[in-house]
């Protein structure tokens, strides 16, 4: 059936990794605002390209490695159709974040060492494993979990880094920062694995025969149920950690706007089982573009 131009252009946005790579600054946006930090562009620069330039890599990479070539996802089969693409997004992503990473301190450059190679890692084969190499994703059951600690690395720690450099003289963000970027990590990394395992549960079809996912393991009813209880008990955490902090620059209430955001993230994931492509890719992904207004809601 052929598409519409809306729906092509829908589809050269989420599919192309532009709309995850804007979910990463937003999302950085996010933890500037819970940490009580600037929001520093060229951070938003490093996460924004990195991401794109990262997934956009995964993806022309299982094109390369002709993974499931007759699976048919309308995802799958637009990476087949636009491999070109991809290459183009994964240089200039690349050369974009490191523009970026130029003027930022060397503790950033290690945290977006770490991240990358985690990715790098998780896509590619490169650990010996019974005499061959096998990619980090092809452990069982650690998928998302690896996922989670990149977001989380260059989401909270990557602006949180260059804000100890920058913005020391502030004894309120001191007090601020220090006290809960540690809280604000858990809670982001829980966010971010519930945000994920719905993917694993759309992805059992293609992923059978190749790695075994926590839904192959468990369910996946299971597996999206205990996804929408993670989120939710993301918002409760955050309401838990921020009203035991006094005497800082956090404003108080900014729990009210995470906590509507997980009671909607609960929704939309509890939802999202058999549902089509954009359901997952725009709408859970996006979940993250709301992260910062419903902060501002507080």
């Amino acid at each position: 059936m052929r598409r519409s131009a809306p729906q092509r252009l829908l589809d050269f946005y989420v599919f192309s990794n532009l709309h995850i790579a804007l979910c990463a600054v937003t999302a950085c946006i996010a933890s500037c605002m819970v940490l009580g930090i600037r929001v520093h562009p060229d951070v938003l620069l490093v996460a924004g390209s990195g991401t794109l330039s990262l997934y956009s890599w995964q993806r022309w990479l299982g094109v390369k490695q002709k993974e499931n070539p007759d699976y048919p996802a309308e995802r799958h089969q637009w990476n087949y159709r636009n491999k070109s693409l991809l290459l183009s997004f994964t240089i200039l992503g690349a050369l974009v974040a490191a523009a970026g990473l130029y003027s930022l301190p060397l503790i950033t450059w290690k945290i977006v060492v770490v991240a990358g190679a985690v990715a790098v890692i998780y896509s590619a084969p490169m650990i010996p494993f019974e005499g061959k190499l096998i990619r980090l994703r092809d452990v069982t059951g650690v998928k998302v979990f690896v996922i989670a600690l990149t977001w989380t690395l260059v989401c909270v720690w990557i602006p949180f880094s260059l804000a100890m450099k920058t913005d020391t003289s502030s004894v309120g963000w001191e007090l601020n920062s220090q006290a809960f970027v540690w809280k604000w990590s858990l809670i982001f990394f829980l966010a971010t694995v519930a945000l994920t395992l719905p993917f694993d549960v759309r992805d059992m079809d293609f992923d059978k025969g190749v790695l075994r996912s926590l839904p192959m393991i468990f369910g996946a009813q299971k597996m999206t149920l205990a996804a929408a209880i993670v989120v939710l008990i993301s918002g409760i955490l955050f309401w838990f950690f921020e009203s035991r902090i006094s005497g800082t620059s956090l404003p108080s209430g900014m729990w009210r706007g995470y906590f509507l955001w997980s009671v909607i993230a609960f929704t939309v994931v509890l939802k999202s089982n058999n549902r089509n492509e954009h359901y997952y890719s725009f709408l859970i992904d996006g979940l993250l573009l709301l992260l910062p207004f419903a902060l501002l809601m507080s």
